[in-house]
């Protein structure tokens, strides 16, 4: 499966687990607990205080080396982040250097 196809799929829509794809193209839920989000909240806001301009993304779906993942909190440049495509949460973007997994 495609990350498109997952994007147009109503009945993936709204759930409230995270949706994921592995290397094989199978999708792979996940529930985030609350300390996660936490632990997610304190992450962004730090990179937001320490890394100055760039964009702080979280649960953002990202391209990683084994399928698309939404990374728990993702720091980007402005420069990468305009320049790496369709930012719409339909297309992942590639995976920035600074990307925070659980």
């Amino acid at each position: 499966m495609q990350w498109s196809e997952v994007c147009r799929d109503k009945t993936l829509q709204d759930l409230p687990d995270k949706i994921e794809l592995n290397e094989w193209g199978n999708i792979v839920m996940s529930p985030a607990s609350n300390r996660h989000g936490g632990v997610r909240t304190r992450i962004a806001f730090h990179l937001m205080t320490l890394m100055g301009n760039g964009a702080v993304l979280t649960g953002s779906s990202i391209m990683a080396p084994k399928g698309v993942k939404a990374a728990g909190v993702v720091w980007a440049s402005e420069v990468f982040y305009s320049l790496s495509g369709k930012t719409d949460g339909k297309h992942p973007i590639p995976m920035p250097r600074r990307s925070v997994w659980r």
